[in-house]
């Protein structure tokens, strides 16, 4: 990670990603995005999509699908 100050307000830093920790954010989100292919196999599509409902129902601000 980079540090920079920001060129708009000169009391304030700026962190810039490397091409280094943009590769482990990637990775993270590859790693967790097979975790979760995983944990939902055995559902049908329509059972994820029930579950979707049924989760959008507890958290109304979360996006929907």
């Amino acid at each position: 990670m980079r540090r920079e100050i920001d060129p708009r307000n000169r009391r304030a830093i700026l962190l810039r990603l490397t091409d280094q920790v943009a590769a482990v954010r990637d990775g993270l989100r590859e790693a967790r995005r097979r975790a979760a292919e995983d944990l939902f196999a055995p559902l049908s599509a329509d059972d994820r999509k029930t579950l979707a409902g049924l989760l959008a129902r507890l958290d109304p601000s979360a996006p929907e699908q």
